[in-house]
């Protein structure tokens, strides 16, 4: 150490100078060496500062780096991810395509795991599941991806892509199972939320169809219940009708885009089915679809003919259709019921009251012309469709087709199957007819007899035939007063039990087998009286009797009435030896 004042080296930690006597300060250098140590703390701070210069450097490339690397990884990974989104929504579409379902199902639900903001694949999973009947799945779906675009709506006012598709897919599915809450519920939540008009009315048309038809269908299976299946009886060959429920038909009345249904029926409390020739008076109905469910809107009986014919006449004009209902003879009676804002009621009247007189004829009560009553009538009838309901065969082959397209048309929107009667009508017969004896005829036939010999006395018969050769004798017994009002009535056993399955008329009337002796499905009827004969086969098909015409003829003074050699054996109700 060295003094400050008079320059002397003195040893090291001395406190004062040994020659001047001065204070020595601590850490005290001499001038050149604290130079040398101040520009030795200034390059050491230099490097310090450029070493940390350097680390900062350093690191702030390394930072970039990292960033850029993170930036980049995670764009290969939505790259990445879009691809398999992709790949996995066209393998979807293509196993749906294939039917592999189940495939299909396992891809779309990888589609929505990996961007469940996407609608696409939420429609292709619920059809996969709705196609293996894994409805439960199904609905899930169908609560998830309305509950995302309901979020995706009310975060930013917009709808995703295919929104108003999946609420139409929604509605269609409730729609078919009549489960009209959820129906109404997912029409209110998109018709709140889209702007596209073309689209709501879709949706709107979507409402109005999945909710009115399966009440149509139910309201069908409900008459056809309480009136009974269609069935043409055949009393002779100008003589036919129909019974039970017997026409049905989708129309929109009023073209306003929602049908109506029209539907016809034989009224059970109007004829007796002891007699034959008494024909039923028919109800006429139009039900329409309102906000608390369907209501009858029209009641009417038809359009009746020469001889009782009854007819219901659907005329279409001016963008609108019609039922025409009333009476014609040496009159015409003619009023045109219709929609009137929103109101089915008699919109037109057109009469003549007697043709061989001269009229008068009157339009909605009002005189007019002779030729302008047949304008209007021409126009009016040139319009028409005819469905028979009685007399008219043709006629009522049509109403009977109506019926079961209208069934048809019903199950398919509907997504229910056709029932299969026939076949297990056919079945259960196979199974027990190895069980019927003698004794199964006696115990269940017999009562049958007895009945009619108490209620018609002895004058009346039956045979046991096997008609459709399914291994069970079938009894026809004739029960009536007089010729007049003979009746067969035929039954059938399945089971241990006693089943109906219709009747034909009596009148004069024998029955044998087929040319064949008996191997043919049918007897035939023969019809015979005052030198005029009719031909017919006797049916059993789908459980119930039918009746085919054959041929008529009127007989020459040296002809006979048909015959072969295998009339049907019979005994009078008093006997019931053929039981045996």
């Amino acid at each position: 150490m060295y003094c400050t004042k008079c320059g002397k080296e003195n040893p090291k930690g001395a406190k004062f100078c040994e020659n001047c006597g001065e204070p020595m300060p601590e850490n005290f250098v001499m001038p050149q060496e604290a130079e040398a140590e101040h520009e030795s703390e200034v390059t050491d701070k230099k490097r310090k500062k450029n070493r940390t210069f350097l680390i900062l450097a350093c690191l702030a490339v390394v930072a970039v780096l990292v960033s850029a690397g993170i930036m980049a990884v995670l764009a290969l990974s939505d790259d990445h991810k879009e691809k398999r989104y992709d790949e996995s929504v066209e393998a979807g579409l293509r196993f749906l395509e294939e039917e592999e379902y189940e495939q299909a199902a396992a891809c779309f639900d990888e589609a929505i795991s990996i961007d469940p903001k996407q609608v696409e694949p939420y429609r292709g999973a619920a059809l996969a599941y709705t196609q293996i009947e894994d409805y439960e799945k199904v609905e899930k779906i169908y609560v998830a991806v309305t509950e995302v675009i309901v979020a995706e709506y009310d975060n930013g006012k917009e709808l995703p892509e295919g929104s108003e598709d999946i609420y139409k897919d929604v509605i269609i599915y409730y729609g078919e199972r009549g489960d009209d809450e959820k129906v109404n519920k997912y029409y209110d939540e998109i018709c709140q939320m889209t702007t596209d008009e073309e689209k709501k009315a879709e949706v709107e048309v979507l409402k109005q169809q999945y909710g009115v038809y399966k009440k149509y269908y139910d309201l069908l299976i409900q008459y056809q219940e309480a009136y009974g299946s269609a069935e043409k009886y055949i009393v002779g060959r100008y003589s036919t009708y129909l019974k039970g429920l017997c026409m049905a038909k989708l129309i929109d009345f009023d073209w306003d885009g929602t049908e109506e249904l029209l539907l016809a029926y034989a009224d059970p409390d109007s004829y007796n089915p002891s007699v034959s020739y008494m024909l039923p008076e028919y109800k006429i109905e139009v039900w329409k679809e309102t906000d608390s469910g369907i209501e009858k809107v029209y009641e009417g009986g038809g359009y009746r003919n020469d001889g009782g014919t009854t007819t219901l006449y659907v005329a279409g004009e001016e963008g609108q259709y019609y039922i025409v209902e009333g009476s014609a003879d040496d009159f015409e009676t003619d009023y045109i019921w219709g929609f009137r804002e929103n109101r089915f009621e008699k919109v037109k009247e057109l009469r003549a009251e007697s043709f061989s007189d001269g009229g008068p004829y009157l339009l909605d009560g009002n005189p007019i012309t002779e030729e302008e009553f047949g304008q209007e009538a021409a126009r009016l009838w040139e319009s028409c469709e005819t469905y028979g309901l009685s007399r008219i065969e043709e006629e009522q082959d049509r109403s009977l087709l109506e019926l079961e397209q209208t069934f048809a048309k019903l199950r398919e929107k509907l997504k229910i199957e056709e029932p299969e009667a026939e076949e297990n009508f056919e079945a259960e017969n196979e199974q027990v007819s190895s069980e019927v004896t003698s004794q199964t005829y006696a115990d269940i036939y017999q009562p049958i007899i007895r009945n009619v010999y108490t209620q018609y006395g002895e004058s009346n018969h039956y045979s046991v035939f096997d008609i459709d050769k399914d291994g069970v004798k079938e009894l026809l017994v004739r029960e009536g007063t007089c010729e007049a009002d003979y009746a067969y009535k035929v039954y059938t056993i399945q089971g241990q039990d006693c089943v109906y399955l219709g009747e034909f008329n009596g009148f004069h009337t024998g029955l044998y087998a087929d040319e064949s002796g008996g191997e043919g499905d049918y007897v035939i009827k023969v019809s015979g009286h005052m030198g005029f004969e009719e031909l017919s086969r006797i049916y059993i098909r789908n459980g119930h009797v039918e009746e085919e015409f054959m041929s008529s003829r009127e007989l020459g003074i040296n002809d006979e009435y048909y015959s072969n050699p295998y009339p049907l054996e019979y005994r009078d109700v008093t006997d019931l030896s053929l039981l045996q």
